[in-house]
Order: structure tokens, then sequence, then C-alpha cells
């Protein structure tokens, strides 16, 4: 008798996806830090992970993130933005069962070394 595993259908909760999603993003290569989305607090390391990561749900439970990094001068940024990306909607969409619409990163900072 063959045994099946199926995923649990479970709606993620905003603190787990946070978490996730900053996770993620700082274990990407050319990543030096996330950044508040205003650009006048962008040298300083955000309170709060809701000032750099945004999060919206439609009704079909398909999901939009939009974030703010600093990254670091020496390497290409639409290399590292599009390999985020990638990685971002894999892994999200692996670890919690959901579809991820888009992720749109905006580079606030450019940092000349990791902090």
């Amino acid at each position: 008798m063959k045994k099946e595993i199926f995923q649990i259908k479970k709606n993620p909760t905003t603190e787990n996806l946070l978490q996730a999603i900053e996770m993620i993003t700082l274990s990407c290569y050319g990543v030096c830090r996330l950044s508040d989305q205003y650009l006048s607090n962008s040298n300083k390391k955000p309170k709060q992970l809701k000032n750099s990561i945004f999060i919206s749900k439609n009704f079909r439970n398909e999901y939009k993130i939009r974030l703010y990094v600093v990254l670091i001068s020496t390497v290409k940024i639409t290399e590292i933005i599009n390999e985020m990306q990638k990685r971002l909607i894999y892994e999200i969409e692996n670890r919690f069962n959901i579809k991820v619409l888009s992720v749109d990163i905006y580079v606030n900072t450019i940092a000349q070394e990791k902090n």
C-alpha cells in the first residue's frame, strides 16, 4: 500500500510570512540589509519588519510582496534582484503552500560593504 503525503493547506500568519521573507532575503548574495521604505531612514536598520516588507493578499488568496533593501556595491543589481525574486517566490510558495503573484524589490541605497 502506497502512503501519500498531503500538504495541509493553511493560511500563514503575516508574522510567519514576514520572518520567512526576512530570512530568505538576508541569505541572498549581495544583500546588505533590509531598508526602511522611506529614503530618509534608509541608512538605518528598520525598527520593525513592517517598515520594509509589505504583503497584500487578494480574494483568491494570492499574495503580492514588496520589500526594500540595501545592496552591496560590488555586485550587479539586476542579477541580484532577479535571483531574489525567483528564490522568494519558490521558497514561500513551497513552504506555505500559497500562490505568490509578484515580488517587487526596491533598492534604496548601495552600501560599500556589508554591515
